[in-house]
């Protein structure tokens, strides 16, 4: 009888070492992937009274550690001391008590997430010790009243409280995060209105997300509060019921910053008309819309603001009426001749001679249309404006001084 290969069984015993090792160094009911040093843990459906042992991963960089639809009656103080962690996530977890001693001894931390957790309040005791290298806390899907002054860690840059339907905000609520929050998630809470007075503190705001609620209007008043420094600002409205957007809206973003550019993001909504974009002036070429599947009537006055300012509106955006436009692309707008406008991917007139009672509908004239829009004559004055950021301003006055030197040398 032939013995084994005494060489191939050393070569696998050692390669097999490793592997047994690190299936030694998972946490009891939690799954690993080991990257040389760094380590990701998922634990799920556990259901324990305490959570189990860290100790073993304690000379690893641990990515992220994610317990999923797992049940603990206690977070014990102090479970994930001297772990170096990245991420720590709740997802779908039942949790009874979250103790302020939680994270005591924990370093690395920049993310936490209690999602869909059953939280009536948040562990603020808890975060606070994860200071400042905490920047993103997820909250959302919970069961969350108010936020107080204190219940935020200084220097978070990105809060989810989305799903929190039963949260009322109160001008104090973001005060401690005023210096540092850029995004904010507050969709799917039933809000009838943007809690304005709440977003006064956030200075340096990028992000904001409304959508899903309950809005039905944008008046002069319901962006008053947001006073971000910011050189860009996403709203995003989108799947509310918002049919009315005042012309003053966001006359106060716009004076307040010289240097904002804002992205308006109103998928799904009621809107039916560009009316509001006249209250803008100039300042209209520093806001885009994006107005997907609206009730938008392609009249006239839509033609207009469109034809001088082609990059108001997103290119996704459709038609809805009148019914011989509908499902049509928004634009470019063309002449077709001097009585008529179409689209250029459609080719349909609008007005013209081949249907009066169209016109008549939609007081379609269209020599007005093309030469003497009011929209045409706030292009041409605000060309000037907008057409140069300050850097290429700069560099035409050099230009010209270093033509007239030439010139007079």
């Amino acid at each position: 009888m032939e013995l084994p290969n005494l060489s191939f069984i050393l070569a696998t015993a050692i390669l097999l070492v490793p592997v047994w090792s690190q299936e030694q160094m998972c946490p009891s009911g939690c799954h690993c992937t080991f990257n040389d040093t760094r380590v990701k843990v998922v634990c799920k459906s556990m259901e324990e009274d305490h959570l189990p042992s860290f100790s073993s991963l304690a000379n690893k960089r641990v990515d992220s550690l994610i317990f999923e639809t797992s049940h603990f009656d206690m977070l014990q103080a102090g479970a994930f001391r001297d772990l170096d962690i990245g991420i720590i996530a709740f997802v779908r977890c039942r949790l009874k008590e979250v103790t302020k001693y939680l994270f005591s001894g924990v370093k690395g931390v920049t993310q936490v997430v209690f999602s869909g957790c059953g939280l009536s309040v948040v562990p603020g005791e808890a975060l606070k010790v994860l200071e400042p290298g905490l920047v993103h806390l997820d909250l959302r899907g919970n069961n969350i009243r108010n936020i107080s002054s204190s219940d935020l860690p200084s220097g978070l840059k990105s809060l989810r409280l989305d799903g929190n339907s039963f949260l009322r905000l109160s001008q104090s609520s973001f005060s401690a995060v005023g210096d540092s929050l850029e995004t904010l998630y507050l969709d799917a809470m039933g809000l009838d209105e943007i809690p304005t007075d709440a977003l006064q503190p956030l200075g340096k705001l990028r992000k904001l997300n409304i959508e899903r609620n309950q809005l039905t209007e944008i008046t002069a008043e319901s962006l008053r509060g947001i006073r971000t420094s910011s050189k860009t600002l996403t709203l995003k409205l989108g799947f509310n019921q918002i049919g009315k957007i005042s012309e003053s809206a966001f006359d106060g973003l716009l004076s307040g910053n010289s240097r904002l550019w804002i992205n308006v993001g109103l998928i799904g909504n009621r809107i039916s008309d560009l009316n509001f974009v006249e209250g803008l002036g100039c300042k209209l070429r520093r806001v885009r819309f994006y107005l997907p599947n609206n009730t938008l009537e392609c009249d006239c006055h839509v033609y207009n603001i469109t034809k001088a300012i082609p990059s108001l509106i997103s290119s996704n955006t459709m038609c809805a009426r009148p019914p011989m436009f509908k499902d049509m692309r928004l634009g470019p707008w063309m002449p077709k001749d001097t009585d008529g406008v179409h689209f250029i991917d459609g080719g349909r007139s609008q007005c013209g001679t081949g249907n009066e009672t169209e016109s008549k509908m939609y007081d379609c004239d269209c020599d007005l249309w093309i030469d003497s829009s009011q929209f045409d004559r706030m292009a041409g004055k605000c060309k000037t404006s907008f057409a140069l950021p300050h850097f290429s301003q700069s560099v035409l006055v050099l230009f010209l001084l270093s033509v007239m030197a030439y010139v007079i040398a």
